[in-house]
């Protein structure tokens, strides 16, 4: 590799108050990265409220090249990478988050890529997805491809057509520091729920020179450490949750940069490509909520706008279901809070996955009832949709009684 240039590539790290993580990365990186004879560096910057970071770093200092800034405040995620990327001196900068990992061998046949071809602005690539303190768990990957793809500087046409028909997220990549410098105000500037935000670095990188999208990863995305007791949500997936719209946001951006330069064929095969791409993060999306205890009732409404996608046959769990859940929850909500002897009884014949899952969301014992059962007014009886209410006594009266019938009107 060249030596015009005395760092070849700066590894770009912003951290705030984890000193574990920064220390097992250090370490990682200084086993896999020991064989390189060029020049690199690794930028750090810190947000933290502490010095233990810092005390961590300057244990590395003889093995490793750590360029180390500390913040006088907390400048916010999107400001430190701004400030590590305009700290960097290597030709071409990568970022890492300080709690996963690069494959460094591949990085380094990305980088040297980069290299013999300068034309290229950037590379792209997806990336691994692996658990390190179960390493029996399979390791994943996030989106696959089956060849290197090139797209020339400014061919939005091919830029949209290749990111919609892979469904490519261009998250991860290495980028020619002087352009990525140039683009680091963007970070800040342009963080906005409408449009999401990678797709627009992608295409802005895209006037300065080619990109690749190389089908073999170099970036590892961890879900749990050694020392995790549990598996930490990642970033992207509480983003999915919430962001199919800005997916859709994004890809729409794309597709009008690029719609003047493309046939009505090409731009339905897009179009029906971008809807795919935006339907399978609905479903993520609601896969990821129905995993928690709670948000039933926004579940129910994104399966309702699954539904009329014509995807029903597509859910996580069957509408009907997804509805019950709803129900239950806004029935948790309905019973007043300021009452200390609080039940819910139930009258009829409910699944028990139901009446346990209503027990869980409401936090209440529940009971069936049965014939002479004594009621209180701080009761709540929940009905089944085919019993008949007026078969309760008479103290019923005095009590809140939901019928399930009357909610299924609600959350048809």
């Amino acid at each position: 590799m060249s030596q015009q240039n005395p760092n070849i590539f700066s590894i770009v790290i912003p951290t705030y108050n984890r000193p574990l993580y920064i220390q097992s990365l250090l370490q990682n990186i200084s086993e896999d990265f020991s064989a390189i004879t060029f020049g690199w560096e690794i930028i750090i910057g810190d947000n933290s409220d502490n010095s233990e970071t810092e005390k961590i770093v300057k244990t590395f200092s003889e093995k490793l090249p750590v360029v180390y800034h500390k913040h006088s405040c907390n400048l916010g995620p999107a400001k430190n990478l701004a400030f590590c990327v305009k700290k960097a001196t290597g030709l071409y900068s990568v970022y890492l988050a300080d709690d996963d990992r690069l494959d460094g061998p591949m990085l380094l046949e990305h980088i040297r890529y980069l290299i013999e071809n300068p034309i290229y602005a950037a590379v792209y690539a997806p990336w691994k997805i692996k658990n390190l303190k179960n390493l029996e768990e399979r390791e994943q990957q996030f989106y696959y491809q089956d060849q290197n793809i090139s797209v020339k500087k400014n061919f939005y046409h091919d830029l949209i057509d290749t990111i919609s028909s892979y469904q490519i997220f261009p998250e991860i990549c290495i980028v020619k520091s002087s352009i990525y410098k140039l683009a680091a105000e963007l970070f800040c500037a342009l963080d906005t729920p409408i449009t999401f935000f990678h797709f627009k670095l992608c295409s802005d990188l895209l006037r300065f020179g080619n990109i690749l999208f190389a089908k073999d990863p170099f970036y590892v995305s961890v879900t749990q450490h050694p020392h995790e007791e549990q598996r930490r949500e990642q970033l992207g997936l509480s983003q999915t949750e919430i962001g199919w719209d800005m997916y859709r946001g994004g890809l729409e951006y794309l597709t009008g940069l690029a719609r003047s330069s493309l046939t009505p064929e090409r731009l339905s095969k897009i179009e029906k490509n971008c809807n795919h791409i935006v339907n399978q993060r609905m479903l993520v999306a609601l896969r990821l909520r129905l995993h928690k205890p709670y948000g039933y009732q926004e579940s129910y409404f994104l399966a309702a706008r699954l539904r009329g996608l014509g995807l029903e046959s597509k859910l996580p769990l069957n509408f009907a279901t997804i509805r019950d859940l709803a129900i239950l929850e806004l029935i948790a909500k309905i019973i007043p809070e300021e009452n200390e002897n609080r039940r819910i009884i139930t009258f009829g014949s409910f699944d028990q996955k139901i009446l346990n899952k209503l027990a869980q969301i409401s936090n209440l014992p529940l009971v069936k009832y049965v014939d002479n059962l004594p009621l209180e007014k701080s009761d709540l009886i929940f009905c089944k949709s085919d019993t008949d209410a007026s078969l309760l006594p008479a103290a019923a009266s005095d009590c809140v009684v939901i019928n399930e019938a009357h909610l299924i009107l609600l959350m048809p």
